[in-house]
C-alpha cells in the first residue's frame, strides 16, 4: 500500500483511498470511454504534511467551475439538518 508512506492516520488513508478510487472509476468511465487502451494516470505527492493527488485520463475534460456552481445551487436548496437522521 503506497499510501502508507505518507504518514497518514488510518482514517485519513481511508479518505484518500476512497477519493482516488472514485476519481479513477470516473476517469475510466467518462474520460477513457472512447479510448479503452489509454492509460489513466494517478500521481501522489507529499510535502510538509500535505498529500496531493491527481488523476489524468485522455478525455476532453469538463468545466469544473460550472459544475461547482451547479453543486452550490443544489446545496443552497437543501433543508437544514434536523431530527435524528
Amino acid at each position: 500500500n503506497h499510501l502508507g508512506h505518507f504518514g497518514l492516520t488510518p482514517n485519513q488513508l481511508s479518505s484518500v483511498w476512497f477519493c482516488l478510487y472514485e476519481a479513477v472509476k470516473n476517469a475510466m468511465k467518462h474520460g477513457a470511454k472512447d479510448h479503452p487502451d489509454a492509460p489513466v494516470k494517478v500521481r501522489l505527492s507529499s510535502l510538509a504534511g500535505r498529500v496531493e493527488a491527481s488523476v489524468d485520463d485522455p478525455g476532453p475534460g469538463f468545466d469544473w467551475k460550472a459544475e461547482m456552481k451547479d453543486l452550490q445551487e443544489y446545496l443552497d436548496y437543501l433543508p437544514p439538518e434536523s431530527g435524528v437522521g
